[in-house]
């Protein structure tokens, strides 16, 4: 059987979402080997580098996978974002002279398979990122010592990063998707902006949420704002007699800390979005991940004014407040 050839929009990211999710859609639906164009493709943000990494990954482990006329530029930053390491595309030549040398402004794509594993990794994540935007280093663990920039810094990415990737991977693996896996990235760009993106290839909000008493309305783009409502996070960890042991207030904080850091994020699943302040939108196209993609943008400036403990939202009378990490001086 040929294969069959896709093209690659010219943005890869979070300000032109549409053209990536068509894209995603036909080669989800394709059968046999592909061929990618990318000779369009001049930017790649991390959500965008999260989408293609969740949606080649797996492919790639199954059936020839070859992306032509990728510019050599994009070819040398996907190498140093470990893009080939986790996706084995044929078809693409990286000069070794061109590699980019970004170790003051990335973290690179890093791949969570396990819920014990998301502690770790955001800590190491939020950790890299730090060092990248203030050129700072973390001191030995000292629980007595004072908080110092670095901490003021990390604490917020780090509470962010620990609850985007728990949240993935717990309702990634819900029905029947036990194999999912989740994917993010970062980079802070020189107009002091903070991106991180987390994709997974899991079942999406609504499937998760099609029976929660509250979603009326059995659309992608509704599913996704139910998940944004704090006490209704798809996270949730069903204990005996179906109580929830999560307080499903995870992906809300994180979108608090983002907006009160002069940034937002952006979700996308199925073939919905919903961006900073609640605003949703159906795509017109054919667009669709069967997923979860999400994109939390930040400035750097703002990140020590951020305690997330305190854009925890209030909790029903009926519930006991659970514990939480405050940093003092």
């Amino acid at each position: 059987m040929k294969a069959k050839e896709f093209k690659l929009p010219g943005y890869i990211g979070v300000r032109n979402l549409e053209p990536l999710f068509v894209f995603c859609a036909e080669v989800t639906s394709s059968n046999g080997d592909v061929v990618i164009d990318a000779r369009a493709v001049t930017f790649i943000d991390p959500m965008g580098l999260t989408v293609l990494a969740a949606l080649l990954s797996p492919m790639c482990q199954t059936r020839r996978v070859d992306m032509v006329w990728l510019d050599v530029r994009i070819a040398s930053y996907l190498q140093r974002m470990d893009f080939f390491a986790h996706c084995p595309v044929g078809s693409v030549e990286i000069p070794n002279n061109l590699r980019s040398d970004l170790k003051k402004s990335l973290v690179e794509l890093t791949l969570v398979k396990n819920a014990h594993e998301t502690d770790a990794t955001a800590m190491r994540l939020a950790t890299a990122l730090t060092g990248c935007m203030t050129g700072l280093r973390p001191r030995p663990v000292d629980f007595h010592a004072p908080v110092d920039d670095f901490d003021r810094y990390n604490h917020p990415i780090q509470y962010a990063l620990n609850e985007l990737l728990d949240n993935s991977l717990t309702h990634a693996r819900r029905m029947g998707r036990a194999g999912a896996s989740v994917w993010a990235a970062a980079q802070y760009y020189s107009e002091d902006m903070v991106r991180i993106g987390v994709a997974d290839n899991g079942c999406g909000f609504l499937a998760t949420l099609s029976n929660h008493i509250q979603l009326t309305n059995k659309t992608h783009a509704a599913a996704i704002q139910l998940a944004l409502e704090p006490f209704v996070s798809c996270n949730r960890d069903m204990g005996p007699f179906a109580i929830s042991e999560n307080q499903g207030v995870g992906l809300t904080t994180t979108r608090r800390i983002s907006e009160a850091a002069g940034g937002g994020m952006t979700i996308v699943s199925g073939n919905a979005k919903v961006s900073t302040g609640g605003r949703a939108q159906q795509f017109k196209s054919k667009a669709f991940w069967g997923g979860v993609a999400i994109s939390f943008v930040c400035k750097r400036d703002l990140l020590p004014q951020i305690v997330p403990s305190d854009l925890l939202p209030d909790l029903p009378p009926s519930q006991t407040p659970a514990p939480t990490l405050r940093f003092t001086d």
